[in-house]
């Protein structure tokens, strides 16, 4: 719309403005009354169309609004934590045959957790036959 427009719609008034939105009115219900049952198929299939459109941008943006304020909340309430992992647990306990990862050693180089350095003895289990 030009400027010109623009500023003679600034200063009409009240009564001027009911008035030209009156014959706007009457102009598109004539234009619509003329038009065929096509025309009017066509115009009401764009009209639910472009309706569905707005529905649909309004949910995208209420969905991509609830992802960002879940990945906000969780990045507080959960920091990232870098993964660590120890490898396999494929170490065997000379003392008592328990497996550990290879980095369970103590100072010295031996793994002394499972039996305690041979000090607990597990009794063999029997199980019926």
């Amino acid at each position: 719309m030009g400027q010109r427009s623009q500023q003679r719609r600034a200063e009409e008034t009240e009564e001027q403005r009911n008035s030209r939105l009156a014959i706007m009115a009457q102009r598109g219900q004539e234009r619509r009354a003329e038009g065929t049952d096509e025309q009017r198929n066509s115009r009401l299939s764009a009209m639910l169309q472009h309706a569905r459109e707005r529905r649909l941008n309004v949910i995208e943006g209420q969905n991509h609004h609830q992802i960002q304020t879940f990945y906000a909340a969780r990045t507080v309430l959960y920091p990232i934590v870098e993964e660590h992992n120890c490898g396999e647990m494929d170490n065997l306990c000379l003392k008592c045959g328990g497996l550990y990862f290879r980095d369970e050693k103590n100072t010295r180089g031996i793994y002394t957790h499972c039996c305690h350095n041979g000090n607990i003895i597990e009794q063999a289990s029997v199980y019926p036959v």
